[in-house]
């Protein structure tokens, strides 16, 4: 009987063992599996920063590139506004002196 005892305990080690190291690979996948989500988290993370680090570079040169614009704008701007009080100078001294030559009686052409 010792020796059906024996092989029964035998039996039943070796189905602990078997289960145990069953559990062991299990834990193992599941830990591998973890750190693969992590590991693609991780990068995801760091891709999101990088894309949000360029978008701010861009962000950037095109507001730079907006004021840029803008000055230039206000310079045309300026240019057109003292070329429009010149060509109104220009335009009220000719009728003074249409108006001068008209009280004399004789209109000059004026070019």
């Amino acid at each position: 009987m010792s020796s059906d005892v024996t092989d029964t305990l035998k039996g039943a080690a070796k189905f602990s063992i078997k289960s145990f190291q069953e559990k062991m690979n299990k834990l193992k996948r599941d830990l591998k599996e973890t750190e693969d989500k992590t590991s693609m988290s991780k990068e995801e993370t760091l891709a999101a920063r990088w894309r949000e680090h360029n978008a701010k570079h861009q962000m950037k040169a095109m507001s730079e590139r907006i004021s840029d614009i803008e000055e230039q704008t206000r310079k045309i701007e300026s240019r057109i506004a003292y070329q429009n009080g010149r060509r109104k100078e220009i335009a009220e001294k000719y009728r003074e002196k249409r108006a001068s030559y008209k009280c004399l009686g004789r209109i000059p052409l004026l070019t």
